[in-house]
């Protein structure tokens, strides 16, 4: 969206700005997409909540930061990760920096959703933790790429969801995308990678339960939205990081 970039332009100092929008190209922006989405469903105008949608994109930019660090992952949206392309060192402090910007940005015009956001970027950071250890089920799986990847997805709709006070059902929907988003990303990598669904299922296992995953999800959207659900459960070629493995922190 044309109007996140100019809204990040008009919240970053000139001199973080070109390292942000360098991370924030080439993403699909589907958090955004879904706060959207949910406002639509709601009847809603989603401009007031534009500079929430932006601070979860801040943010989903920060965690991708860290995590391609932490994986070693050496391209991400076809081209260089961050600290390929600037340093590890310059990755790290930056997220930080993003992330504690993105988290002002909502304390400043959205204080009541502060403990909201803070929460998520815990999940995220307890999902990514999870990786020490091995996932030894199914159940464990779920577990991690609920906090891992579906905990920003679930914040997207919980932010109009707050604002108009009502749900419908939308929190746990959008949650529900996530883990299939990264149940869909995990099956076009590596089954030896060990946090992948295909640790835990067969391939054919994984499939028939994103297939069943998926025809959930579109009987709660109306027609025109099941190109939305299609295109965020078809991972890129790019969304996988080096070695022919899925970026392990989480896809783009």
């Amino acid at each position: 969206m044309d109007r996140l970039e100019t809204l990040a332009r008009d919240l970053l100092p000139d001199q973080y700005l070109p390292p942000f929008l360098y991370a924030f190209a080439g993403g699909k922006l589907i958090r955004p997409r879904i706060l959207r989405l949910v406002c639509d469903r709601l009847g809603q105008d989603p401009v007031p909540l534009e500079k929430a949608a932006l601070a979860i994109e801040v943010l989903h930019c920060a965690t991708l930061l860290h995590d391609d660090v932490v994986d070693g992952d050496g391209s991400r949206r076809g081209k260089p990760t961050f600290h390929a392309r600037f340093s590890p060192k310059q990755a790290i402090l930056s997220g930080d920096y993003f992330a504690l910007t993105a988290l002002d940005l909502v304390q400043r015009h959205y204080p009541t959703l502060t403990t909201a956001f803070l929460a998520a970027v815990r999940d995220v950071a307890v999902g990514q933790l999870m990786e020490f250890a091995p996932l030894p089920d199914l159940r464990s799986y779920l577990d991690y790429a609920d906090k891992k990847t579906a905990s920003l997805f679930a914040l997207a709709a919980a932010v109009p969801c707050a604002v108009f006070q009502t749900d419908l059902g939308w929190i746990a929907w959008a949650r529900d995308l996530g883990v299939a988003f990264q149940m869909a990303n995990d099956l076009q990598g590596s089954p030896r990678e060990s946090h992948s669904v295909l640790a835990v299922l067969s391939r054919s296992e994984a499939e028939r339960d994103l297939a069943a995953r998926r025809a959930q999800l579109q009987q709660k959207v109306e027609n025109n939205d099941q190109e939305f659900i299609a295109d965020i459960l078809t991972p890129r070629p790019d969304s996988q990081g080096t070695a022919g493995r899925p970026a392990a922190g989480r896809p783009s």
